[in-house]
Formats: structure tokens, sequence, C-alpha cells
């Protein structure tokens, strides 16, 4: 059962509706909503059941009051509760068991069927045709510049380190030398 399309009034009081029922309308337009609510069956029960659905959730709610129970009372609807699931859990496994081996019997028959019919399925497949790849040239690079065996070689982290090194001990022994006069 489908619904009938919207009139174009319609879709303007749906559009529109929020505005109109927090009242945040100009005179003109909330007339336009009263008097299609009046009009339109259909827009006339979505604001009632909106109206309504407001009115529920604006109540408050009411707390029950629960009977109070004594320690005893406790224990045995306990007790029931465990004998109740006891009681289902015994024959919910049989059922489930007995359910698991008639699914899996099934399963078997369903992938063993192809070996009881006695003839195997024949498939035309096409031929396989090798043939030799296309010959590639390989890549040119640019030529590499000659460089001499000095210029290859990479260097040494710690040049830098030692270099600073050897200056800060000349600079200690001139300063011994400076405060030592012999």
């Amino acid at each position: 059962m489908s619904a009938a399309p919207l009139s174009e009034e319609c879709r303007r009081f749906l559009k529109g509706y929020s505005e109109f029922r927090d009242g945040r309308l100009d005179s003109e337009s909330r007339s336009f909503f009263i008097g299609h609510i009046a009009r339109c069956s259909s827009c006339q029960r979505y604001d009632r059941v909106i109206c309504k659905g407001v009115q529920v959730l604006r109540e408050p709610v009411e707390a029950t009051a629960a009977a109070p129970m004594n320690i005893a009372e406790v224990r045995y609807r306990v007790a029931a509760f465990e004998r109740e699931s006891l009681a289902l859990g015994t024959a919910g496994s049989g059922v489930t068991l007995s359910a698991a081996v008639v699914v899996a019997l099934l399963l078997a028959a369903v992938a063993w069927s192809p070996f009881f019919s006695g003839t195997t399925p024949e498939v035309e497949m096409p031929p396989v045709v090798a043939e030799t790849p296309v010959s590639t040239s390989a890549p040119t690079f640019a030529p590499l510049e000659k460089r001499s065996p000095d210029e290859l070689r990479q260097p040494d982290l710690w040049d830098g380190i030692r270099s600073i090194l050897s200056e800060r001990e000349t600079g200690r022994q001139a300063a011994r030398a400076d405060s030592n006069p012999d």
C-alpha cells in the first residue's frame, strides 16, 4: 500500500511545522497552518500525534513504589529463577544438539551428492596459447662522468668531530703552557 503524493500545501505545512509548533511564525503564516489543519485530515492527524507525544514527554514520570521484600523472599525468588533456568537449559541443549546434527548431515549430503551420481561433469575450456614475449629495448641512461676514486669516497662522519676535539686539545695544551712557566 503506497501513500498518496503530498499536495504543495501539505509539503509547506510539514516543512514549517516545527516553527509553527514553537510559536515562531508571524500571524499570516500562523493562520495558514491553523486553516490547513482544519481542512486536511492527514495533517490534522499529524498535529494531533505530535501534540500527544509532546504532552507525554512533558508529564513527570511517577516512580512506582516497589513492595518491600525480606531476605527470605529474595532468596526464594533467586532459587526459583535458578531452577527455571536450569530446566530450560537442559531441554534446550538437547534440541540444539539435535538441530546441529541435522544441519551437519544435510551439509554432508549436499557436499557428497556429486560423488553419488556416478557421472563426472565435463567442462570445455578454451585452449591455452603461449607466445614469445615482445622484445623491448633496455632503457637508456645518460653516460656517467668519469670521477677519480677520491671523489667517490664518502666523507667520514667523525672527521668534523675529530677536528673540533684536536682544536680543543691544542687550546688546552697552550693554556697549560701559559700557566706553567718552567
